[in-house]
């Protein structure tokens, strides 16, 4: 990589960092082998089962065991996982049950109602069908009956928060009821389920934040770093136990959609705080607090992740990739003999972990996560077909595509042999603007070949970037503005030529076009806010005496060989004209109601296309074929929250197709509720006649996408190519951000 002025620029789209679609490592290609899985499966239970010497207890630890053994018997085959579950379940759990309000008391008993719906003993299920009979269809509930309750009365009401009033009974106790449904065929045990599990959800799940508190004496307590306490193994006991409860509810059941709800939104929130290594520490959202890993909420993460990939209540090509990263570092914490390493012991809180650290819970947290990753059956190549041909790479680092001047970056033709290079305008946060020159040799991407070919150093009062436009089959002219006026300079794939001096004055936001006789259109704002145009007829040696055309906010131009054009923001509104050299004709008025204009595209077909937003919140699209002045608006998308700048996040028509819109939105562009990742992602818009279809570009759970620019002219072996800004941003001279691409090849 080369580093000049602030702004990184890496070798992008050939040797670039791969980003959501990247290809398997070898090691990667291991974990995932179904006998590999199966391999450790087996060692993983046999280590466990070695501490018990034969006969293990009924509790909730074990119950959590015996549960990850029998879902590996369901994905496998083997017999093994079947008799070990089998004869633990008709010795351990089935004489009584002390306390039966209490979560961690009936736990034990899911292994039994697993084992009956797969070979229906009803030896297995008569206690906890009875206990659940007697006790939770009742009104009140005894204390004494409840066990630790960290109520005083001598009875409460029955509400989920009154018997399962800490977060990791929502494991314990909830699988337990739509198993009983399911078995004696009787909805009141879901019912019951319903009525519980909400209040619960109500009383202990800090919506703001996407988690759950562990009891009531942590509503106020905060992380030394002032976080909510989120505890990772009691995240991880919510989760998994929702997905217990969600692969056993019937479709037709009405409150089933609103389980799903709540387990994406946690698996979005989570996905959020996955740390680079692949895994979470024990406090899930403040891993300074506790930096080592922490593999039994880490192993309930990928359960559910995989098991919502394989329930098809998750996207596999959006969340595959954080599956993939986590598996992969979650085998690394399996010893050869079985041992899950680095499991947080029994606790309440986040704490300290070690890495001999082991425990009963944890290896089935693990063999849960391992029977759903086996069921997954994933290798390189299916693992590429779910992804498509879609490549993200990241093309720059540190910069900064200003979306409000004219083109900031496209593709021009170079020698015959050459194929097509791009330029490239980045902006640094001193407000300072560069062309970086890129060569296209083939359909194997960007590669970098020369970094900076000029500078535009910023105004005080709009756009400086520089503009630019192709004058033969190797060169290409750039104006570069400043505070005394602009320079002309030639450049092609091997150098610059010399700069010429133009126009003096302050002006911005410059844009290029070409009029049908051949002539260089210059136009541009100047400090009082007029748009300007000035002609060169010799490549920017010399120019035309500048003409003022009208007062505007904002502008963009695009040409076809009829003509240039321009749509203009005025304080009346959008409006489109012709453009001459004597001035403007042919206005037509596109709207009112613009708040931002974001393009403007002539597309090959006769069509002009304009995007922008409104007042109202909502990303707008318009057009009108060459021969009509009619201009026919409609709404793509709701705009969603403004970036600090008060901005929309962006949007950009595709040049190669103007009926392709991409936006930048933090909700959901179908609906218009939040996206459910608390970031601003980039979309693909199609607008057709009646209806626009949507499709996500990304999915980031850990960093928003803004501004998006489709460039013009690309290689024809591509069939998309999408630029957009990763990071954070806070104003145009104030941001983290990386240039990312989307190319989609033919």
């Amino acid at each position: 990589m080369i580093i000049k002025k602030g702004i990184v620029i890496v070798l992008s789209l050939v040797s670039g960092a791969l980003m959501a679609n990247e290809s398997f490592t070898y090691r990667q290609e291991l974990s995932f082998r179904q006998p590999e899985i199966k391999e450790i499966m087996v060692r993983a239970t046999e280590h466990e089962l070695a501490k018990y010497d034969g006969f293990a207890p009924a509790n909730w630890l074990t119950g959590t065991l015996y549960v990850g053994i029998f879902e590996c018997y369901k994905v496998t085959g083997k017999t093994f996982f079947l008799d070990t579950a089998r004869d633990w379940a008709n010795v351990s759990p089935q004489k009584s049950i002390p306390l039966p309000y209490h979560g961690d008391a009936i736990c034990a008993f899911q292994t039994g109602l697993d084992i009956y719906l797969e070979d229906p003993d009803p030896a297995l299920i008569a206690t906890i069908k009875k206990e659940v009979d007697e006790h939770y269809f009742v009104e009140r509930v005894p204390r004494k009956e409840l066990g630790h309750a960290y109520w005083e009365e001598e009875s409460r009401p029955l509400r989920g928060r009154n018997i399962w009033w800490w977060c990791d009974s929502l494991f314990m106790a909830p699988p337990v009821f739509p198993r009983l449904s399911q078995i004696t065929g009787d909805p009141k045990y879901n019912e019951c389920l319903h009525q519980l599990y909400w209040d619960d959800v109500a009383y202990l799940y800090n919506e703001e934040e996407g988690f759950f508190y562990r009891d009531h004496t942590y509503f106020d307590k905060k992380s030394p770093n002032g976080k909510m306490v989120a505890w990772s193994r009691g995240q991880g006991w919510v989760i998994g136990g929702l997905v217990r409860v969600i692969e056993f509810l019937p479709d037709e059941d009405p409150m089933k959609e609103k389980y799903i709800a709540l387990f994406r939104d946690m698996i979005n929130r989570l996905l959020a705080l996955q740390g680079e290594d692949g895994l979470w520490g024990a406090s899930v959202n403040d891993r300074e607090w506790h930096p080592e890993p922490e593999t039994s909420g880490s192993s309930f993460f990928l359960y559910a992740l995989a098991a919502g990939i394989n329930m098809e209540i998750l996207d596999a090509k959006t969340y595959l990739p954080p599956l993939v990263k986590g598996w992969d570092a979650l085998m690394n914490c399996v010893r050869y003999d079985g041992k899950v390493e680095w499991a947080q012991l029994e606790d309440g809180s986040p704490n300290k972990v070690r890495k001999t650290d082991d425990i009963s819970y944890t290896q089935g947290a693990f063999l849960l996560a391992a029977a759903q990753v086996y069921q997954l059956n994933l290798s390189p190549s299916k693992y590429k077909k779910i992804m498509g041909d879609r490549e993200r790479r990241v093309v720059f680092e540190n910069g900064y595509l200003n979306p409000f001047g004219g083109e900031s970056i496209a593709f021009v033709d170079a020698y015959k042999k050459m194929g097509k290079y791009c330029l490239a305008r980045i902006c640094n946060e001193e407000g300072n603007s560069e062309f970086a020159l890129y060569l296209m040799p083939d359909s194997r991407g960007l590669r970098l070949f020369q970094q900076t070919l000029g500078r535009a150093k910023r105004v005080d009062f709009s756009v400086n970037s520089p503009a630019l436009i192709e004058l033969a089959t190797e060169q290409t002219m750039a104006v570069y503005p400043d505070a005394k006026g602009f320079k002309t300079q030639i450049h092609t794939p091997w150098a610059s030529g010399p700069k010429f001096t133009g126009l003096s004055g302050k002006i911005a936001d410059v844009q290029l076009g070409r009029f049908p006789d051949g002539k260089i259109a210059l136009l541009y704002k100047n400090e009082s806010g007029f748009v300007c145009v000035s002609t060169t007829d010799d490549s920017g040696e010399s120019w035309s005496a500048s003409k003022e055309l009208l007062q505007a906010e904002r502008f963009r131009t695009a040409e076809k060989k009829e003509g240039l054009f321009l749509v203009v923001q005025e304080k009346a509104g959008l409006f489109f004209y012709n453009v001459t050299e004597n001035g403007l004709t042919g206005k037509s008025k596109i709207t009112a109601e613009a708040r931002m204009l974001y393009d403007f595209e002539a597309g090959s077909d006769e069509m002009f296309s304009v995007v922008f937003d409104d007042e109202n919140g909502g990303y707008q699209y318009a057009s009108r074929s060459a021969a009509s002045f009619r201009w026919s608006v409609q709404q793509i998308a709701p705009v969603g929250t403004l970036l600090p700048d008060g901005y929309a996040a962006g949007a950009t028509i595709d040049p190669e197709d103007v009926t392709q819109v991409y936006i930048a939105s933090d909700l959901n562009p179908k609906t218009g509720n939040p996206n459910g990742t608390r970031h601003y992602q980039i979309y693909k818009a199609q607008v057709a006649q009646k209806a626009v279809s949507f499709e996500p570009i990304t999915f980031d759970f850990q960093s928003d996408n803004i501004r998006p620019v489709a460039p013009r002219n690309r290689s024809a072996a591509f069939r998309e190519m999408v630029v957009w800004h990763n990071g954070e941003y806070r104003s145009a001279e104030d941001y983290d951000l990386d240039g990312h691409a989307f190319v989609e090849k033919k």
